[in-house]
């Protein structure tokens, strides 16, 4: 089981078990412990989400980074479901019984 490490996209993925879109860090709160190191590494906006197994376990997380402001739209996002659905399926598959 993958553990929550804090308040940035990743960890409230994880808690969420949904999207977390940030499209801005700048103005987000949960970065603020840690907004100058993602800023300078180039990164102004997020999209996480949990990759889950068929029992609900949280087996990852799968993160896309922006190097500017940025808004995922519903139609980008519902794209996106198969693949991570496809990709939590492809890891529990690897997992030991």
């Amino acid at each position: 089981m993958v553990q929550q490490q804090d308040g940035l996209a990743c960890g409230r993925a994880m808690s969420a078990r949904a999207p977390i879109l940030v499209d801005d860090i700048t103005c987000d709160a949960g970065f603020a412990a840690h907004r100058e190191i993602v800023c300078s590494a180039g990164v102004r906006a997020v999209h996480s989400t949990s990759l889950l197994g068929r029992d609900g376990t949280v087996l990852g997380v799968l993160s896309t980074h922006f190097r500017n402001p940025h808004q995922l739209s519903r139609r980008q996002l519902q794209r996106l479901e198969p693949h991570v659905r496809a990709a939590a399926e492809r890891i529990e598959r690897c997992l030991p019984a």
